[in-house]
């Protein structure tokens, strides 16, 4: 489910704005819209502007993974292990998976670190 912004129901935006609130970073939100390239394009433009791209997972990063080819569909945030990840899944509750499952290693576009502004 798209849209999902708690504190019942959570999409993999909303958890990972979630998970940042309680770190003390306040992420951007953005309209929801139910066609996943379209959430794809929003997440690659709006989450990718504030962060800097990096070479490999970091504690607390953004992963971002390519669920329908060429767009960024799905987020999650890696863990302190930076061999695990949360998110969650339409359907499924929150889960931890580790990032190098055959289902999520070839789909990783990436790993973004938050870059406060003075916004």
């Amino acid at each position: 489910m798209y849209g999902g912004r708690g504190p019942n129901v959570y999409d993999c935006y909303g958890l990972s704005m979630e998970i940042n609130r309680r770190r003390g970073i306040k992420l951007r939100d953005f309209s929801p819209i139910d066609e996943p390239s379209v959430v794809g394009n929003i997440l690659d433009e709006g989450i990718i502007e504030c962060c800097i791209k990096l070479e490999k997972a970091e504690p607390f990063c953004f992963v971002l993974f390519c669920i329908h080819p060429k767009y960024a569909t799905h987020i999650g945030i890696v863990l302190e292990d930076c061999q695990r990840f949360i998110h969650t899944l339409p359907k499924r509750e929150v889960v931890i998976e580790r990032l190098d499952s055959i289902i999520w290693k070839s789909r990783i576009k990436g790993y973004y670190r938050y870059v406060l502004t003075d916004n």
